[in-house]
């Protein structure tokens, strides 16, 4: 097990859990007993001034990409408490295990190749088939973004894809501060594309900003998408 993820690094590992445990997050996450919520969009607004539209693409300042908002349905599984249940709670720590099936998927987080000292978040996303038949252009990839939309240099991200399906994970040479300083309308190299194929997992540097491709051939998209803070060695150096 690696202690950290270097800057910019990227791991890819197929078959991350055995096969029997990929059919059963599967089944769970297309059955009826898990529940979704509707999230309008799928990242969170720009703090650069650069406004994100729901339906009108955005084209990168190169020209290279085009971007679009869209909705997803999201199942949070671990995450910060609002300030009523942080209270009620009466515990110290802001982020709590959110759902009853949070033990279902701790085979997948412990399948993490790496030493990290927290989780900040983990979340399931499902993106649904889009078209140009509703405004989505044929060469349209999410909004590219940097979870959290801040520098974090411990933060790790890990992508489990649920799922065979198409539209694949960009991961972008530029970092948080690129991205703070151009936003989506800069210019953006494509450092690695990534299938989405069950049992898959990609962890790389949480600084990188990334996008979510959008499926066509297929009806969903499943991710999980785990956020967590490796151990800073650097404080006892």
């Amino acid at each position: 097990m690696k202690n950290r993820i270097q800057p910019g690094e990227i791991i890819v590992i197929d078959d991350v859990i055995p096969i029997q445990d990929q059919n059963r997050i599967e089944q769970l996450c297309t059955s009826p007993a898990l529940e979704w919520v509707y999230q309008e969009r799928s990242t969170a607004p720009l703090t650069n001034g650069v406004k994100k539209i729901t339906i009108d693409p955005i084209t990168s300042g190169d020209g290279k990409f085009t971007f679009v908002e869209t909705s997803q349905l999201v199942h949070l599984m671990y995450g910060p408490l609002t300030e009523k249940q942080l209270a009620e709670s009466k515990s110290k720590y802001k982020e709590h295990v959110t759902s009853i099936f949070y033990p279902h998927f701790i085979t997948v987080l412990s399948s993490i190749p790496i030493s990290y000292s927290g989780i900040k978040r983990i979340k399931l996303n499902m993106k649904h088939s889009v078209s140009s038949a509703i405004g989505v252009p044929d060469d349209a990839v999410g909004t590219p973004h940097v979870d959290f939309g801040m520098f974090d240099p411990n933060g790790v991200i890990a992508i489990y894809y649920v799922n065979d399906s198409d539209g694949d994970t960009l991961i972008f040479d530029q970092d948080y501060r690129d991205f703070r300083r151009n936003g989506v309308k800069g210019n953006f190299t494509l450092k690695q594309s990534v299938s989405p194929k069950k049992g898959r997992m990609v962890i790389f540097d949480g600084n990188l900003a990334h996008s979510a491709g959008l499926p066509r051939k297929n009806e969903v998209r499943i991710v999980l998408n785990i956020n967590v803070a490796m151990h800073d060695f650097t404080q006892n150096s």
